[in-house]
C-alpha cells in the first residue's frame, strides 16, 4: 500500500497544510531531519531541514495514530509556510521519497471510504462543501457530512 501525500490547500497561502496518509507517513519526518516523540493529536513546533543540513522552514507537526483519523490510516501534516517556493520544496523532498505517491483530488476521502471512517454520502458531502457557492448548498452538504442522510437510510433498511 503507498503513502499519500498532498497540499491540502492553495501552495500561496501563507500558512500550506500537506497531509501524508498511510503505513510510511512518520517515516518522512526523517527527510526533514525531524526528530521528536510524536504525541497523537498534538501540535509540535519544529525546525525542517533539508539533507545539506540547510533550515527550510519553521513548522507544526501533527500525529493522528490509525484508526483515529480522517483516512483511518497514520496521518502526519505539516504546516508550513505558504509560499510557490517553499511549499515545492516541501513537497519534492516528500515526492522524492520511496513509497510515496501524490494524492490525486478525492484520495484522502477514498481512504476514509475504504476504512470504514466515512460513508460513500458523506464522502460526496465534503466535494459538495467544497464546490459549494451558497450558504444553503454549504449547509446542505455539511448536513450529509454529519450522516444526516446515511441515518435515514439506515432507519429505512
Amino acid at each position: 500500500m503507498k503513502t499519500i501525500f498532498a497540499p491540502l490547500n492553495p501552495l500561496t497561502s501563507t500558512v500550506v497544510l500537506i497531509r501524508i496518509s498511510g503505513p510510511e507517513a512518520k517515516a518522512c519526518l526523517a527527510a526533514f531531519k525531524i526528530k521528536l516523540k510524536l504525541k497523537p493529536r498534538y501540535l509540535h513546533y519544529v525546525k525542517a531541514y533539508d539533507q545539506a543540513n540547510h533550515l527550510l522552514d519553521e513548522i507544526i507537526v501533527s500525529y493522528f495514530k490509525a484508526p483515529n483519523s480522517f483516512t483511518g490510516e497514520e496521518v502526519i501534516e505539516l504546516a508550513i509556510h505558504g509560499g510557490r517556493a517553499n511549499s515545492q520544496k516541501f513537497l519534492k523532498i516528500i515526492r522524492d521519497m520511496p513509497k510515496y505517491q501524490y494524492a490525486e483530488a478525492g484520495a484522502f476521502s477514498k481512504q476514509g471510504f475504504s476504512n470504514g471512517k466515512i460513508d460513500l454520502l458523506q464522502a460526496e458531502a465534503i466535494n459538495d462543501l467544497v464546490k459549494a457557492e451558497t450558504r444553503r448548498q454549504a449547509q446542505m452538504a455539511r448536513l450529509q457530512m454529519a450522516g444526516l442522510p446515511s441515518h435515514k437510510l439506515a432507519r429505512l433498511r
